[in-house]
């Protein structure tokens, strides 16, 4: 492997790029990996995150959970988004580590991930996948979104207004908490479906009290 004399950590995470992509002519795996790693270890989030992703899903080297949960662990430790939600992947799937969707949302729910696109696309796969398994609460909450539609449409936005609306957060929060305790198994599904349809109902209602109708 090259020696590294001066180099500093993010032009080791250039000279990464450069072997890591194809179309530079030149791609490397292994030089790749090298860059890569020593950039990360100088401290470089984004290598730390690109790292901790080749680790996590098999790219320029075999799959390695332990390695990819060290490197995600530290890039998330520094805001960065993408390295926080892979990193919540693998505690969605187990990869490495034991589930725990706990964790998992405390990481979608990080300041710096909460409007990334793709972590709000898995909160609610998550939420879609313990639905399949329960229709009652999805009927529940279908008819309870139905009978809401007569007066108003601003529920069909709740997942994109603005996080900073007022209740949003501990609603939110309150909500998925409600699929987790069904989903381990520590209340009963009717439990489960009477808190969550209570908590839809006063999510809504607040969504209508910040966007009434125009008379």
């Amino acid at each position: 492997m090259p020696e590294i004399t001066n180099e500093t950590p993010e032009m080791l995470f250039e000279m990464g790029k450069r072997f890591y992509l194809p179309s530079s002519g030149v791609a490397d795996p292994l030089l790749a990996l090298f860059y890569f790693n020593k950039s990360a270890e100088a401290g470089y989030v984004p290598a730390q995150r690109v790292l901790g992703t080749c680790y996590l899903e098999g790219r320029l080297i075999a799959p390695d959970f332990e390695k990819a949960r060290q490197w995600l662990t530290e890039a998330a430790r520094h805001k960065d988004a993408q390295a926080a939600y892979n990193l919540a992947l693998m505690y969605v799937r187990g990869q490495g580590v034991a589930k725990d969707w706990d964790v998992a949302f405390q990481l979608l729910d990080m300041e710096s991930t909460r409007h990334l696109a793709d972590a709000r696309q898995l909160k609610e796969q998550l939420k879609d996948e313990l639905m399949r398994n329960f229709p009652d609460i999805r009927e529940q909450l279908a008819e309870l979104e139905k009978s809401r539609r007569n007066g108003y449409d601003s529920h069909r936005n709740r997942f994109i207004q603005p996080w900073s609306t007022p209740g949003r957060q501990q609603l939110e929060k309150d909500e998925f908490s409600v699929w987790l305790g069904l989903n381990v198994g520590s209340i009963s599904k009717e439990e489960a479906l009477a808190e969550l349809t209570s908590l839809m109902g006063q999510y809504y209602d607040h969504e209508e009290s910040l966007h009434p109708l125009a008379k």
